[in-house]
């Protein structure tokens, strides 16, 4: 079944077909990522907010959490039928019923990001993920102060699945902190095995 996204989508890049050249069309469609995923966010938050504006054009579905984490079961039971990795920017509890979900489908985490606030201007990244990403991801979250989430969204879409060893990295940073910020949020990505 076509989602509401594709069906926009498609109508947009149809529209504006017939005024571009054809490679500019072909170029277009050859930027979406080569991993289909959904992406799932805390929208209670303004970092939520932040992720959503960042990976919503990369991503096949995105869904927005309320105040029950129950309520990713829905996204995840999807998305794992469909056999699609999923990302996330949510509290602990979503993470864990995300998890117990997907493993049970033979799904893996293969990235993993912890943000805590440390003060109101000061947060922690505790980083789990390939060597190659920690290098390439250091001076871009040393930068983005309160845009973090942006950042990290930007990363998970180029995230694949490899064979290289996760490695944990803790990287402290200026960032202010949104008044009605949880001061603790993970990031994820459970991919197929």
């Amino acid at each position: 079944m076509i989602s509401r996204r594709e069906f926009l989508r498609g109508g947009a890049v149809a529209g504006i077909a017939t005024t571009l050249p054809a490679g500019a069309v072909i170029a277009a469609s050859q930027t979406r990522p080569t991993v289909a995923f959904d992406a799932i966010c805390d929208t209670r938050y303004e970092e939520g907010d932040q992720f959503l504006r960042a990976v919503s054009s990369q991503a096949y579905r995105v869904h927005g959490l309320d105040n029950d984490p129950g309520s990713v079961m829905p996204a995840i039971t999807a998305a794992v039928a469909e056999g699609r990795a999923i990302t996330g920017l949510t509290t602990d509890a979503a993470l864990l019923l995300a998890e117990q979900l997907a493993f049970a489908e033979g799904y893996a985490l293969t990235y993993k990001g912890v943000h805590k606030h440390l003060s109101t201007d000061q947060i922690e990244h505790q980083l789990t993920l390939g060597q190659r990403w920690q290098e390439s991801i250091k001076p871009a979250l040393l930068e983005a102060d309160s845009a973090w989430p942006e950042v990290i969204a930007k990363l998970m879409i180029t995230v694949t699945p490899d064979t290289e060893a996760l490695v944990e990295k803790r990287l402290t940073a200026s960032a202010s902190r949104h008044p009605e910020s949880p001061g603790h949020l993970v990031s994820w990505i459970l991919q197929p095995i």
